[in-house]
């Protein structure tokens, strides 16, 4: 497979910046966009020669860059001889330029060489290689404005593509295409049709839309971040976040619970570029993890040991109390200065005690829950409730960013578990509302898809009645969220008002439901299967 990386433009925007020095080599945090390119085209092993197309002012440029990289692969510079922007070629020009300059038959990347992205080329590939079809990457937006400004990609079943257009002022869909594009063999020798065809030879987009009519062609979907660096304020902003990131890869973190939810917030902190190692009771659910990059720790001390984060997740206050304070566990195992982060559902008393044993220590402690179930972990848009020092909170943030999008300090140690509490408090009643709504609809012989689909669009409608309300109806009791959890959570929020003197009637039903399933052994299944404490009672 050949790599294009189109970098032939002016970039006048970018006056006075890239009047002697072309878009590519200018320096993001200390390093060249074009270096943050090459970083993901090298990971995709498949590839085995970069051609960079420039045009003839910039070409020397480009070839004391190639000179001096370290990249072990062949990289080529490619001159297509023009000189400014009235006689420049277009990217589609420069792409089939390219291909017969360099007699090219075979598979290729081609990526836009002037902004910058985040997400991982290699999965890229490898999404390319699964469906073995020309393939487009694109990512969700939902500012109007900016869907405007780019191509736009109408998607069908499994992600095919069925229309793309270029900076459309009526959007069809919210999913934006960025420059970046894997071609089959065959589908190199189109470049050449398309343009005698007199279509337009700018924007690389132009020719995957006239592709779309003509081949099937599918869509690798990714969340992270893609930089248009139009500007000398936007690439000093772009600049500033890649330092964070750069230095948020310093970071060494311990992650210690692997289970539905922290197998997913590992693989997010890693997407970011932390270096995180792990340890599980059970070593069988932190495979797939390890396969992914995840260092392997055969024991919490190991884990804890020397890293700058140490992250739990795990089951029950006994499981966090053992994890914390028992031989050789985090609070004897973690360096002075580190900071340790609890993000289980647990006591806000144990929080604080924790917070108060580590400061004893020099060790910084947060107390972090978080809701979003399983789909919230995988996808890292978790809400986290962060209790601690405020100082603790800024430091680590980024390690927040990379597992939630809603992150918000709620106050001292403990706060963030309160804080949990109330969002358990609410998801109680609604959870079980749901539940009576379909049991409701079933009894009266409704299409129950359609009556969800009709009331979670007025006042009734909540995250509940979207996602465990279409599986109450579908009987699906796969865990999102197990019940014996949950009901670890309404007993603790339950003992917590106990000692306020506050009685919380509906939680305590709820509550009760649920011990009845985990009692008749149901306590693995989803929360969504409260609905069969109703049709036990009817």
């Amino acid at each position: 497979m050949k790599a294009i990386i189109l970098a032939a433009g002016y970039a006048t925007r970018l006056y006075p910046l890239t009047l002697t020095v072309p878009k590519p080599l200018l320096l993001i945090n200390k390093k060249p966009i074009i270096d943050y390119i090459m970083d993901e085209i090298v990971s995709v092993s498949e590839i085995d020669e970069v051609f960079v197309v420039s045009n003839h002012k910039f070409a020397p440029s480009f070839d004391e860059w190639a000179k001096n990289s370290s990249y072990n692969i062949d990289i080529k510079v490619v001159d297509d001889g023009t000189s400014d922007v009235e006689t420049r070629l277009g990217a589609i020009g420069d792409i089939l330029f390219t291909i017969e300059k360099e007699n090219i038959d075979e598979e290729m990347v081609i990526i836009a060489g002037d902004n910058l992205f985040t997400f991982s080329l290699k999965e890229c590939y490898n999404y390319y290689k699964e469906k073995d079809r020309d393939c487009v990457c694109v990512k969700q937006y939902q500012d109007k404005e900016t869907l405007s400004q780019f191509g736009i990609a109408l998607l069908g079943e499994d992600n095919k593509v069925l229309e793309i257009e270029e900076k459309p002022e009526n959007p069809k869909s919210d999913m934006v295409v960025y420059a970046a594009y894997m071609y089959k063999k065959e589908t190199v020798a189109l470049f050449k049709k398309y343009l005698e065809e007199g279509n337009k030879p700018d924007a690389p987009g132009n020719f995957a839309q006239w592709l779309v009519a003509k081949k099937e062609v599918y869509a690798f979907t990714f969340e992270e971040e893609c930089y248009d660096i139009g500007t000398p304020k936007s690439l000093k902003e772009v600049s500033e976040i890649m330092e964070k990131i750069e230095n948020g890869k310093n970071k060494k973190i311990g992650f210690i619970g692997t289970g539905v939810m922290g197998r997913h917030m590992v693989g997010n902190l890693m997407k970011k570029g932390f270096s995180v190692s792990v340890y599980n009771r059970t070593k069988k659910s932190a495979d797939e993890i390890v396969k992914e990059g995840a260092i392997w720790c055969d024991s919490i001390e190991e884990c804890a040991k020397d890293k700058d984060v140490v992250i739990t997740i795990v089951g029950y206050p006994k499981d966090v109390e053992e994890v914390y304070f028992g031989e050789k566990g985090i609070l004897d195992s973690a360096k002075e200065g580190a900071y340790v982060i609890d993000m289980t559902t647990t006591s806000p008393k144990l929080s604080e005690k924790i917070y108060i044993s580590a400061k004893q220590k020099s060790i910084k402690a947060l107390d972090a829950p978080v809701s979003g179930g399983d789909t919230g972990a995988k996808n890292g848009t978790l809400a986290i409730m962060v209790g601690g020092d405020k100082t603790d909170f800024d430091k680590v943030k980024d390690v927040f960013d990379a597992m939630g999008t809603n992150v918000v300090y709620e106050g001292s140690a403990g706060c963030g578990q309160h804080v949990k509490m109330a969002n358990q408090i609410a998801i109680a009643g609604a959870v079980c509302g749901v539940a009576e709504a379909v049991k409701y609809g079933q009894k009266m012989g409704l299409d129950i898809e359609t009556m969800l689909s009709t009331i979670s669009g007025g006042a009734a409608g909540s995250w509940q009645m979207n996602y465990n309300g279409p599986k109450m109806s579908q009987n699906d009791f796969s865990a999102g969220f197990y019940i014996k959890h949950f009901i670890k959570d309404m007993k603790i929020a339950l003992d917590e008002a106990g000692d306020k003197s506050l009685e919380l009637s509906v939680l305590a039903d709820v509550c009760n439901k649920f011990v009845g399933l985990e009692e008749k052994g149901m306590g693995d299944l989803g929360t969504q299967a409260i609905i069969k404490a109703y049709e036990d009672n009817n």
